[in-house]
């Protein structure tokens, strides 16, 4: 995934030709030699018989002075933003091709001239558009030609899909227009220029203040597409709704008004098969952060990987991204996303606070314990030796280390909602894991105070658990998220969106944590204290 580049692609690699292709399913479509195959079909498999590729030829950088001319630009026929062209001229145009004519030096000569105008209007010609280097390439795709400069050259072309999607990476820019072949609304990405600047991992830091914030992101549930909105609350809100945009204003409202440090994605980024390409919607979910420059860190849900790329691939592609501190985690431990991050002290590189992130898994396969999966000995075992490679830092911080876990399907003790000593909604039965792996008891021997989770969409409480251990109460608070996307479900006598914020004092060693509604989005509720001199309590 070296600087976001699509599967099979390479930084220095450049592309000299570019061409689309349908072919029958029977015949494997195999590309033809030289030619590298976008692993995208652009029907998204919704054709029984074909499929659709992007291909492009490729060479080394070190083989460019062979080249005459390389691919220098890509243009999409919009027609939702169509120029009238002149009648000898029947093909679909790229309305950015017509603009940069128009623009060029030897056109507004000819502009003043009087020249290629018909009814007082001035007329694109074949020839113009043959002399600027386009190439018609068929199904309204355009590319431009011309000579090498390593700063305009093209070195990777990729697909995304839908009205609402979005390229935020680094070197990359999104085409206007979709390509006529099929009906998913194909959108054409370019990456051009050698050399992206790309900004290093962030290094997290509580505020000279003393304070730290984490806005929780819980089950977005993005489609390829826009998306359909399920259970919208108000009824009325159903009227044009769309799920991901309408999810995405909320997230930009609160992002504006919390100014977060760090965002959590607690996982079900992806709604399964109502996305068959996951890379558009990883992109579109973590926009927003990548536009203000917002570290974030993800862990995976059950239905992140039911679109097209496995868990693994999500991780490697997301663990890469700019201000993302996902990481996918060692080979040898169970799931994909464990992970550890370590928040410095405002005055020391010291560690104040360490954020524990599991990969909760899908479905069971045990006939015993059918359900959901539970957290294995593996992942908490690599959570301990990570917690004593921070040791050291830890004791040499000054003020009382704080701990928190993120992760999607709750914890067995989710479940003990008899305890009434909780704040915020319960509506539904947790589907917490029918079989207790000890995942509490061992995040409390790591010093974890607060869990929070989402999975169950319409909880969103914050519950105070205790256990008799050794003699002595074990105290932890079991908080929900609170689901924020529109296309997943919501129901239950009607469920407003929201989003979870956690405020981090470490002057007073506190933990602080309160919602917000998407129809009252700038109005926080249900404010709490959940730690304060570094120990869970009940106020």
């Amino acid at each position: 995934m070296s600087s976001f580049l699509p599967l099979g692609q390479h930084p220095q690699d450049i592309v000299v030709e570019v061409k689309l292709s349908t072919c029958l399913k029977v015949s494997g479509c195999i590309p033809d030699v030289g030619w590298y195959k976008v692993p995208k079909d652009i029907y998204l498999g919704s054709s029984w018989i074909s499929l659709g590729f992007l291909s492009t030829k490729r060479v080394s950088i070190d083989e460019i002075a062979k080249y005459k001319q390389v691919l220098v630009d890509i243009a999409v026929f919009d027609s939702n933003n169509a120029t009238e062209v002149s009648q000898k001229m029947p093909t679909l145009v790229a309305e950015t091709i017509i603009s940069g004519i128009k623009k060029s030096k030897n056109t507004e000569n000819s502009l003043d001239k009087g020249k290629n105008s018909e009814n007082g209007q001035f007329q694109i010609t074949r020839d113009m558009i043959a002399e600027s280097g386009w190439k018609d390439k068929g199904n309204g795709l355009w590319a431009r030609y011309g000579p090498y400069v390593a700063d305009k050259a093209v070195t990777s072309l990729d697909l995304l899909f839908g009205s609402d999607a979005v390229d935020p990476r680094p070197g990359w820019s999104l085409r206007n227009g979709y390509l006529s072949i099929g009906d998913k609304q194909a959108r054409v990405t370019v990456r051009q220029g050698v050399k992206v600047n790309i900004p290093n991992k962030p290094k997290l830091k509580i505020n000279k203040g003393g304070k730290y914030k984490i806005l929780q992101v819980a089950d977005l549930h993005f489609s390829t597409g826009v998306g359909t909105c399920r259970d919208p609350f108000p009824v009325e809100a159903d009227i044009d709704c769309e799920a991901d945009p309408r999810t995405l204003r909320f997230l930009n409202k609160v992002l504006d008004e919390e100014n977060p440090d760090l965002v959590v994605l607690t996982g079900d980024q992806v709604f399964g098969s109502s996305a068959p390409d996951t890379e558009t919607v990883l992109l579109k979910a973590v926009a927003p952060f990548i536009d203000r420059k917002i570290p974030y860190a993800m862990v995976m849900g059950n239905h992140d990987d039911e679109g097209s790329m496995s868990r693994e691939q999500i991780m490697n592609y997301v663990s890469a991204l700019p201000y993302s501190l996902s990481e996918i985690g060692p080979d040898n431990v169970d799931g994909y996303g464990n992970y550890v991050l370590s928040v410095a002290g405002p005055k020391s590189d010291n560690s104040a606070m360490s954020l524990y992130f599991l990969d909760t898994h899908k479905k069971t396969r045990s006939a015993k314990f059918r359900g959901y999966d539970w957290i294995k000995d593996s992942q908490f075992e690599f959570l301990q030796k990570e917690r004593e490679h921070l040791e050291a830092s830890i004791r040499d911080y000054t003020h009382i280390h704080l701990s928190m876990a993120f992760f999607h399907i709750p914890l067995t003790e989710y479940k003990n909602t008899g305890n009434m000593n909780r704040i915020g909604d319960y509506r539904e039965t947790s589907t917490a894991p029918n079989f207790n792996s000890g995942g509490r008891s061992k995040l409390e021997d790591l010093g974890v105070s607060v869990v929070s989770v989402g999975h169950d969409h319409v909880n969103d409480f914050c519950m105070f658990d205790t256990h008799d251990k050794d003699g002595k109460q074990d105290k932890m608070w079991l908080c929900y998220g609170g689901a924020v996307g529109e296309g997943g479900y919501g129901g239950y006598g009607g469920y407003n969106r929201r989003l979870r914020i956690f405020e981090i004092d470490t002057e007073a060693n506190r933990i602080t944590s309160w919602k917000r509604l998407e129809y009252a989005p700038l109005k926080s509720f249900d404010k709490q204290i959940l730690v304060e001199g570094g120990e869970a309590i009940w106020t």
